[in-house]
């Protein structure tokens, strides 16, 4: 059974035939040339802050996990990196495509039946981060990638959801100190207007996300 492959419905990112190659019963194989598309897209709109993110999931919380990921080419085997949270890293790389190049994904027996392939976007966390510079630029890729007429119709960036394992506050220009709302465990919501406000985030951040 071929996995779904779903795009996340709050990025509107447009999804490119991230097309099934095969399937066995643990190994899920996926044409590069649909990620590559992707890739492209994105590096051509130059976002400085922005992240594109692909990740394998199924209706169950751990289910999909993936124990181990290739590129394969019929001359070559190259591994693939995967992130803590288990996003797949894949290069950027005409060759693969042009070389019509599958990705393997190996999950536990069974759990392929029920996978869909996620595409997000998250902001790059740094030491000293520009949360105004973030949320233009996330404003921007949604209407880069809407395309017409839903670019029209895209819902509107409310701000940004923080995932932090403390709490959250932000010091406002005015000197005020506010306690960011928790969402669920470990998100906070920092509003758009308190960004528009100008201030600064007390407190570690691991993942920056759009909130609609």
């Amino acid at each position: 059974m071929q996995p779904k492959i779903k795009m996340l419905a709050t990025l509107l990112l447009p999804l490119i035939s991230l097309t099934t190659v095969n399937a066995t019963e643990n190994t899920i194989k996926l044409g590069y040339e649909g990620f590559y598309s992707h890739l492209n897209g994105f590096k051509k709109g130059n976002y400085k802050n922005i992240d594109l993110r692909f990740n394998l999931a199924g209706e169950k919380q751990y289910q999909c996990k993936i124990q181990q990921g290739k590129i394969v080419t019929e001359k070559s085997t190259y591994p693939i990196v995967l992130a803590k949270d288990g996003a797949i890293l894949l290069p950027f790389d005409k060759q693969l495509k042009t070389d019509r190049a599958v990705v393997e994904l190996s999950v536990n027996e069974g759990d392929q039946q029920s996978c869909h392939l996620g595409v997000s976007i998250e902001a790059s966390v740094r030491r000293d981060n520009d949360y105004g510079a973030i949320l233009s630029e996330l404003d921007r890729v949604f209407s880069d990638f809407a395309g017409f007429p839903m670019k029209y119709f895209r819902p509107k960036l409310s701000g940004l959801t923080l995932v932090a394992q403390a709490d959250l506050k932000w010091h406002a220009s005015n000197g005020e100190i506010i306690s960011l709302k928790a969402t669920q465990a470990h998100h906070y919501f920092l509003p758009k207007a308190l960004i528009e406000q100008g201030g600064q985030l007390i407190g570690p951040v691991d993942k920056i996300r759009p909130a609609m």
